[in-house]
Order: structure tokens, then sequence, then C-alpha cells
């Protein structure tokens, strides 16, 4: 069995507590849980506020991962640098990333981007998909539109998850028609799954797609809270979303 778990970092705002705390929460729960790999968004990295290490690769190393992949996507005045973590117990080759265009007059100006990493199975190379999309309906489907060619040209079993930033179903038509499941549908038979924001979820933003080689060996699919006994510090603003799969490392 192989699990995969995907995450919202939150960056480093203070919402739901300083990141210092929220480290801690969120490398209790990947400690205990011990998925295989672990999908990470909205991961920050700071000279001085993480001393120079991602929040997805701190992660990995308060909960003995010994392998992490981040790329960047953005890099702000202030010197905070954005992007998306891959951590995992097995090598992972392959990493590509996928910027994505922001939309020409739309609010959301946040650069975003889909990262590729592939790990070797007994049943071949699963290909996965680490995406972050806009929260903004028209932006969002844009950035499926772009994904699409990029997600699409792997031969073989594949996996797309990440923080999708919408509830709205209608925008993944693309994705459905080119032959992807949403995972939590296609076990759950129902639409529920709410992932957003933690301490009370009401609607369901991030996601699991499995393609058609790999929809056979999709086994379940769960979230995960994790916060402070008095409910003040929360690991993230999101849920953490896991899939397991009936595939074995090699």
């Amino acid at each position: 069995m192989l699990t995969v778990m995907s995450l919202n970092c939150n960056c480093l705002s203070d919402k739901h507590g300083p990141w210092e705390k929220r480290a801690i929460l969120m490398a209790d729960l990947i400690a205990r849980i011990r998925p295989d790999i672990i999908l990470f968004q909205a991961a920050a990295l700071h000279p001085v506020r993480t001393n120079g290490i991602d929040q997805g690769s701190e992660i990995a190393r308060m909960a003995d991962y010994p392998y992490a992949v981040f790329e960047q996507s953005d890099c702000m005045p202030d010197r905070l640098v954005l992007g998306q973590t891959i951590i995992s117990k097995y090598p992972v080759t392959g990493v590509e990333t996928l910027q994505l265009s922001p939309a020409p007059g739309i609010a959301d100006r946040t650069k975003r981007l889909v990262m590729k990493g592939e790990v070797l199975l007994n049943e071949g190379i699963l290909y996965l998909y680490n995406a972050y999309f806009s929260w903004i309906a028209e932006q969002t489907r844009q950035n499926l539109e772009e994904s699409l060619p990029f997600i699409n040209k792997c031969d073989g079993m594949a996996l797309l998850m990440g923080d999708l930033n919408t509830p709205e179903m209608q925008v993944f038509e693309p994705l459905r028609k080119a032959g992807w499941k949403d995972v939590w549908i296609l076990l759950k038979k129902e639409t529920a799954g709410a992932t957003f924001e933690s301490h009370k979820p009401e609607i369901r933003i991030d996601y699991a797609w499995a393609n058609e080689y790999l929809e056979k060996y999709v086994d379940t699919v769960e979230t995960f809270n994790h916060q402070s006994e008095d409910g003040l510090i929360r690991m993230s603003d999101h849920l953490a979303l896991m899939v397991t799969l009936t595939l074995n490392p090699s």
C-alpha cells in the first residue's frame, strides 16, 4: 500500500497560530500517520523566519523523511520565497514544474505552479502532480487549461493532488472529459469532504484526481486535522487530504 497526502502550509500566516507552533502540530500528525509521500502547497522559505529552509523541508526534517524537493514559484521584496514541496520516504525523480500564468486584470496576483515528481513502484512509475490553483474561478479555469497538456503527457499512473482552491465542480469538467476521476466522489459517492477552513470546514477546495491508469488502484481517501488542546493553534487553514493506493514501492 502507498499513501499520498496533500496539505497547504498556509505560508507564514499567523491566523491559525505562529509557524513555529503550527510546524510542531504538522510534524506530529505526519509522524503519527506516516504517509509515504506528502505534497505541500504554499510552502514558504525565508532566510530569517524559516532559517533558509522551506516549510515542507522543515517538516521532513522534524518527521524524519529522507527525501525533500522544493520548487520556487515566486520571490517577494522582503526575501520571502514561495513554492511547493514534495517530501517522501522514497526517492522522487523526474521533477519538473509548470509555471501558471496570472490572468490580466484579476485580483489574484499570486504566482502558482504545478510540480511534477516520479516515484518508482513495483507496478511501474507513479507520476505525482502537486498543484496550487487560484481562488478566483475564472483564473482557476485558466490554471486547469494550462495544466492539462502538462499532466496528460505522462504514459502511466498519475495522481493530481493539491489546493485547487474552488468548490465549483463545473470548473473541473475539462479534467473529467480527459479521463481523470475525482477520488472523493469515486469512493465516497458524495460531494462532502470539506477541507477549508480547518476550524470549521464547510467547502471542499483540496482534491485528489486519478487518471485512468491509476483509478483501479485507489483504495481510500480521508481528511485529517490537528490542533492544540485549547483549539487556538491549528497546523494550517486547510485539512490534510490523504489517498491510499494498492501499490507497492519498489
